[in-house]
C-alpha cells in the first residue's frame, strides 16, 4: 500500500517526522510533501506572481521520498 503523508506546519515540523518514522514500520511505500514554511490558516491564500516549487529533500526521512511545495 501506498501512503501520502502532508501537514500544513511545514516540511521541517518534528511531529511529520515522528508520524512518518511510525508509519514506515507497517508500509512499504511513504512519500512525504508538506508546504516549505508553517501555512496554518491560509486556505484562501491565491498565488498570481509566483511559480509553484517543488524541493526534494534526502535528508529529512531516510528511505522516504521528501519534498517541500512552496
Amino acid at each position: 500500500m501506498k501512503i501520502l503523508v502532508t501537514n500544513d506546519d511545514g516540511i521541517k515540523c518534528p511531529n511529520l517526522k515522528i508520524l512518518v518514522e511510525y508509519l514506515k514500520k507497517y508500509y512499504d511505500e511513504i512519500m512525504v510533501i508538506a508546504p516549505t514554511t508553517e501555512q496554518s490558516a491560509v486556505s484562501h491564500k491565491i498565488n498570481i506572481s509566483n511559480p509553484i516549487t517543488l524541493i526534494e529533500y534526502e535528508d529529512i526521512i531516510k528511505g522516504v521520498k521528501t519534498y517541500s511545495i512552496d
